[in-house]
């Protein structure tokens, strides 16, 4: 502990840029690892813009990448999302964020979306599918989720909570876990 709390003015006055960031405090965890909490917001985003300044501080650290929050949605016509250019039945139109975030951003509740993906197979005659859009902050999958539904176009989705699943490796020929048919043959 005495290390990190040495630590501390050498991290906040490594660079010009940094020099006013306010760091809270450092929360060790149980491995070799710490995290840094900033005071605001504001000085998060400024020691994320500039990471330099982390490793000079300390040569080994990485930092860790902004936490996204993903909502999965079941039934979302295909025809509402897709880039009408491109014809391989995955493309979305470059608008569909910024749309979903005019669309459920309300006063207290920022629907900014990151990143969306299928998570259906491409096939061109499907005209429904599953999608996952990454929210930036918790209080808006939250709110998506207690609707329960996301219009896309002018068709309806069902939200739900998504669960990344591993992958078990079931073997088709043996039913069994740890390998698949390829590898054995």
């Amino acid at each position: 502990m005495i290390a990190c709390l040495e630590l501390l003015p050498r991290i906040r006055s490594v660079f010009k840029v940094t020099e006013g960031i306010a760091i809270q405090c450092i929360r060790l965890r149980q491995t070799d690892r710490v995290n840094l909490v900033f005071a605001s917001e504001e000085d998060k985003d400024k020691a994320r813009m500039h990471p330099r300044w982390l490793t000079t501080a300390m040569p080994e650290a990485r930092m860790r990448g902004e936490q996204w929050f993903p909502v999965k949605c079941d039934g979302v016509a295909k025809n509402a999302v897709m880039d009408p250019d491109k014809d391989d039945g995955r493309t979305l139109r470059d608008a569909v964020l910024a749309e979903f975030k005019d669309q459920y951003s309300t006063k207290g509740v920022d629907c900014t979306a990151m990143k969306v993906n299928w998570l259906s197979k491409s096939y061109l005659k499907k005209r429904v599918g599953s999608l996952v859009i990454w929210l930036r902050n918790k209080a808006a999958a939250d709110h998506l989720l207690q609707r329960g539904t996301a219009v896309f176009g002018a068709s309806g989705a069902f939200c739900s909570e998504f669960v990344r699943l591993d992958n078990p490796n079931l073997c088709y020929n043996c039913n069994k876990y740890g390998h698949k048919t390829s590898k054995l043959q």
